[in-house]
């Protein structure tokens, strides 16, 4: 089956390549950076030290966030260690550009195509000693060759839900054969605990969500808009799609019949999405502000849209 797959990963490369270049023509992909996802040439140029490289793989913001904590932690442990991250989106790579101007031995790539050449091209370059899975990333040709080159190999804050454990079960000899793959396992619920166990992963260890170990003194709100928020009852719908505003602003004006105060938050899982929700929130006519980082809250406002990146967690904090 992994040859299979791995020829089948060969056969669709250009077509793979192709929706790339399409994601970038509509904005969906970084216009400087798009081609680290299938052509590594540019790792020719690069000069990897002698530190050990910690290799973090994340899909987008959620799971970016999750790992600065243990980052931060191992940095004020050591000083031989270099961090790899890669990951997917660009509201990634745009976190993890902030985040290096505190940690300065911090390298963000995209997570290049899945393909053979391409997996020991990267491997052979940054010669990770050991990589991190975020999630639910099972990539088969990354984790055979990883396996192969006897690096330790982590899959952190695992979300296996019951769904993809149907999924995977399908091809039940293939994909047990891959969870064998990772020498540890830490599941971010009981529910991906069990389903990890049925799959056929070993070393598995609870630990719950790494997703809540932020640093509070990095997650609170500047004293202002404390104080804005806090005359407010305020609840927040976070990560928010096309669609689905329509259900919180219902929401909305349902609780304000009993709460004069009521606030609601919006913050969309993409940026780009902003301005299409305060468009939909104006046809109710309701009070609206978008909020850059760095502005203040206003005053008797129906519905708050957060255009900042990486932030949701602030905002948690002041929900009713």
């Amino acid at each position: 089956m992994k040859k299979i797959y791995a020829c089948f990963i060969t056969l669709l490369f250009p077509i793979f390549v192709l929706i790339i270049y399409f994601r970038k023509f509509i904005g969906k992909e970084d216009p400087l950076r798009f081609k680290e996802k299938f052509n590594l040439n540019y790792l020719d140029k690069i000069q990897v030290n002698e530190k050990k490289i910690i290799w973090f793989h994340a899909v987008s913001i959620g799971e970016v966030l999750s790992i600065f904590p243990m980052i931060t932690k191992l940095n004020n442990k050591r000083n031989d260690l270099e961090f790899l991250i890669t990951s997917v989106t660009k509201s990634s790579a745009d976190l993890i550009e902030k985040e290096k101007d505190k940690l300065k031995n911090i390298t963000h790539k995209y997570f290049p195509i899945d393909e053979q050449n391409l997996v020991k091209k990267f491997l052979k370059h940054w010669k990770p000693k050991i990589a991190i899975f975020i999630d639910s990333e099972i990539w088969p040709n990354f984790l055979s060759e990883i396996k192969k080159r006897k690096i330790p190999l982590v899959l952190l804050n695992a979300r296996i839900t019951n769904k993809t454990k149907k999924r995977w079960k399908i091809i039940s000899s293939f994909s047990k054969s891959l969870f064998q793959l990772f020498d540890l396992c830490l599941p971010s619920s009981t529910i991906s605990k069990n389903n990890l166990i049925n799959l056929g992963a070993n070393n598995i260890i609870f630990i719950g969500n790494i997703k809540f170990a932020f640093n509070q003194k990095n997650i609170l709100l500047d004293k202002k808009n404390i104080s804005v928020l806090n005359r407010y009852l305020a609840w927040c719908a976070a990560s928010l799609h096309k669609g689905e505003e329509n259900f919180c602003i219902k929401t909305h004006i349902a609780l304000k019949k009993e709460k004069k105060n009521c606030l609601t938050i919006i913050i969309p899982r993409h940026i780009s999405n902003v301005n299409f929700f305060e468009k939909s929130c104006k046809k109710f006519g309701l009070k609206i502000q978008i909020l850059n980082e760095g502005e203040t809250i206003k005053d008797d406002l129906d519905i708050l849209i957060i255009n900042s990146f990486g932030i949701s967690a602030k905002y948690y904090n002041y929900c009713n």
